[in-house]
């Protein structure tokens, strides 16, 4: 029985942290895939005009340019067009780009996966209907708040973005060239203030995925509110 209770609780977890991780995770991999969001925003916060380098950066360039970073950093073109425009030490630090793209995407799957087999485990587990709505209202409320705690040490480090914005680079890149001057390419199609926003909307997200499943657990029939 003790054992049996063990089982259960570590699945329980499992399937409470594959969840949060799902939601959270999704919420990066649905902006960064957003074409129209990304593409808005790069406009609406680029700086093209401080931009000194190999031909001519104007609006509609940006445009072009912006999006030819994006279907490369996504993995949906080999190689990256519009290269011109970029120096060498920004080039690498795109391809670092494009693979921590990838691994966010691989991660993604990973979590959804977990998710869904803890979920089979769990209902495996339970062993009749009543039992395995108690465990969900558990895993739901305990996803909630591990998503609104993530959030919340998000939006602490959104507060001071600078630091964060190093401490993110130095912790998930392995060069040390992405700290470009103004009048490089990168910086001035994707500015601070494009990382940002984007950091805000993610924080967001997150926060509305958390408060969801916190609410169907909260209104989920059986077991104790």
């Amino acid at each position: 029985m003790e054992r049996q209770k063990l089982l259960c609780g570590a699945v329980l977890g499992l399937t409470a942290v594959a969840l949060s991780l799902s939601i959270f995770l999704g919420v990066v991999v649905f902006f960064i895939s957003n074409d129209s969001y990304i593409l808005s925003l790069a406009a609406s916060t680029s700086t093209p005009e401080s931009y000194w380098g190999s031909g001519e950066l104007d609006s509609a360039t940006s445009t072009e340019v912006s999006k030819a970073v994006l279907e490369y950093v996504r993995g949906d073109s080999p190689a990256l067009q519009r290269a011109s425009f970029f120096r060498e030490e920004e080039l690498v630090h795109l391809a670092e780009v494009r693979r921590l793209i990838s691994r966010i995407h691989l991660a993604f799957n990973l979590a959804i996966s977990a998710f869904a087999a803890a979920f089979f485990a769990l209902f495996v587990i339970s062993g009749d209907l009543g039992r395995f709505r108690e465990y969900a209202k558990v895993f739901l409320l305990l996803s909630g708040w591990i998503i609104l705690a993530l959030a919340g040490f998000a939006a602490l480090s959104w507060l001071n973005f600078d630091a964060s914005f190093t401490v993110f680079h130095r912790l998930l890149f392995t060069d040390s060239l992405w700290e470009f001057p103004s009048n490089h390419a990168l910086v001035s199609l994707f500015t601070e203030a494009f990382f940002a926003k984007l950091a805000f909307n993610i924080v967001l997200g997150s926060v509305l995925g958390g408060a969801v499943l916190f609410g169907l657990g909260v209104n989920l029939p059986g077991g104790r509110k």
